[in-house]
């Protein structure tokens, strides 16, 4: 059975604090820098949409390493399969703790998937892995 966790699990940003404005994107060969919170923001904002299911890690399959940044340090690490539609998040810290929270997979919501091939355009996928575990 398939654990629900509540939605607010990564940090919204504060009041007066920044979101993630700086994206790492990296597929097979090579790797592109997005900048800016209007580009970068939308990778992460359809997380706060409520809550979700947490998913068994899928099957190797090819897929995008995209890390974010905001001001405070803060740093998102997102696998992106985009032929199974799902994600693999984690996160460094989570204000105001120094805690961050451990990788977990969930689905990719439609609303975010223009977002994401954006983001990923013009690169080739990195190929499936062995396994998860030191991806």
């Amino acid at each position: 059975m398939a654990a629900v966790v509540a939605a607010g699990t990564l940090a919204v940003p504060v009041a007066g604090a920044k979101g993630p404005n700086v994206a790492r994107v990296c597929g097979a060969g090579r790797c592109v820098t997005l900048r800016g919170e209007r580009v970068v923001w939308p990778l992460l904002a359809w997380e706060y949409d409520g809550p979700f299911a947490l998913l068994p890690a899928p099957r190797p399959a090819a897929f995008y390493s995209i890390r974010l940044h905001d001001p405070s340090g803060v740093e998102w690490t997102v696998l992106y399969l985009p032929g199974r539609h799902v994600v693999r998040l984690s996160q460094s810290r989570t204000p105001p703790y120094d805690r961050g929270t451990a990788a977990y997979w969930r689905t990719l919501p439609a609303s975010a998937d223009a977002s994401f091939r954006r983001a990923v355009r013009g690169l080739a996928p990195l190929p499936a892995p062995a396994g998860w575990r030191r991806v």
